[in-house]
């Protein structure tokens, strides 16, 4: 059988590949446009210790679908002195385990509704009024084409198989030993720190697993790359940005850098639990099922997934407990005199617990208005050129700003109705 390389492979691979990063970006897009601001706000104020930060990352990333955008977010939001480092670290665990529910998404068997599930949400978004109706029919559409798009890339890979040159190259690639293993894994690790996209690395993995170009252990190695080379954005995103919000895209690299090493001596250990695992899913991977007669694997995409999750737990469960080495040996990088002196980002006085005694809320209100207009008064020794000035004057203007903020926050939250009448004033 004579196979059109252009006809066969390229149109319905790369078409398949457009289709199926576009159906990423819509889906991110539409979920992110209605709830990202509530995400946002939620973390800042879910994150407040380093259990709440792994919940609300793996939720959010879960919503959201996105851990890079997500890791973008922790940046930002660390920037900004909104969430501590500690915390931060956190939310980063909890945003790995969070994107692989993305991956078990994507291993659905749905190709064949794809398009016309497509079809319809796009005719939704098309005539819908509503801005609301509008981003839930784009999330919808993105969703279905995720699926559309990795259907073609499966179809169009599958000639490859018949092509001896093609395999020849992809037999280098097997994970059949340690060495081929680090190949595999600095391979994917690339690709994906080049688009940007772990679940797009993965899902042209699933795609080339499902139609046997790559047996099902290779796929499985490759996932492991994606995972590694996701770390990349969010530290490009931190490159102009505070000591902390570097610091918090180190914890995303060294965490991820560490799992992988943890779990590459135990690779092979890990494929024979997953292979008995499979038994619940489906069965073997590597049988193939005959589709218009051809072969198949669709157990290979939900092994790869699997395999995702499963790794990411792992590796929280592992790591978790030392959050408190991470925070202290990061906090060491780029550590300076002039990071010893006070963080006036933070409140020392306004305590909650007293927000409801509205006699003992207003001296902790006086006390933190005190440290304010001590941080002012630095902005003169910032003009005189005083040795005590703060080493970067923006960064210590918005930390003033922060704290003007929460005092302005905690002080209208005292204002209450019934407030004479409470206290007897």
């Amino acid at each position: 059988m004579d196979i059109d390389i252009f006809k066969d492979i390229l149109v319905p691979v790369i078409g398949g590949l457009g289709i199926f990063m576009l159906g990423l970006d819509f889906m991110a897009n539409g979920i992110q446009a209605l709830s990202v601001n509530r995400m946002r706000d939620f973390l800042a104020k879910a994150a407040g210790t380093p259990v709440k930060g792994v919940l609300a990352g793996t939720l959010i990333t879960g919503v959201i679908q996105s851990s890079t955008a997500m890791s973008v977010m922790v940046v930002g939001l660390v920037n900004a002195g909104v969430i501590a480092l500690r915390p931060a670290i956190s939310v980063i665990m909890g945003a790995n385990i969070g994107t692989t529910l993305g991956n078990g998404l994507i291993a659905l068997p749905l190709g064949p509704l794809g398009l016309i599930l497509a079809g319809v949400f796009s005719l939704v978004y098309c005539f819908a009024k509503s801005e609301k109706v509008k981003n839930i029919a784009l999330a919808c559409m993105g969703f279905a084409l995720i699926f559309y798009g990795l259907n073609l890339m499966t179809g169009g890979l599958r000639p490859l198989r018949n092509l001896p040159e093609v395999m020849a190259l992809l037999q280098t690639l097997t994970a059949d030993s340690y060495l081929n293993l680090f190949k595999c894994v600095f391979i994917a690790a690339g690709v994906t720190a080049m688009i940007h996209s772990s679940s797009a690395t993965i899902g042209i993995v699933m795609g080339l697993g499902a139609a046997g170009i790559l047996d099902w252990t290779t796929a499985v190695a490759f996932s492991l790359g994606a995972d590694l080379g996701t770390t990349i954005t969010s530290w490009m995103a931190s490159l102009n940005l505070s000591k902390n919000a570097k610091r918090t895209a180190y914890a995303h690299i060294s965490f991820n850098i560490i799992g992988v090493c943890i779990t590459i001596p135990l690779f092979f250990v890990s494929i024979q639990v997953l292979e008995w695992a499979m038994q619940f899913f489906g069965g073997d991977p590597a049988v193939p099922v005959i589709v218009d007669g051809k072969e198949t694997f669709p157990l290979v995409p939900v092994a790869v997934g699997l395999y995702s999750t499963f790794f990411n737990v792992f590796n929280t469960v592992l790591l978790f407990p030392f959050i408190g080495v991470f925070e202290r040996v990061l906090s060491r990088v780029g550590h300076t005199d002039a990071d010893d002196a006070e963080d006036f980002s933070t409140p020392k006085f306004l305590d909650r617990k007293l927000a409801s005694d509205f006699a003992k809320a207003i001296p902790a209100v006086q006390q933190e208005t005190a440290r304010h207009l001590e941080a002012g008064a630095m902005f003169l020794d910032i003009a005189r050129s005083s040795k005590k000035a703060p080493s970067d004057p923006g960064e210590h203007y918005l930390a003033t700003d922060i704290l003007s903020r929460d005092i302005r926050a905690y002080t209208a939250a005292l204002m209450k109705e019934d407030l004479l009448t409470n206290n007897s004033i």
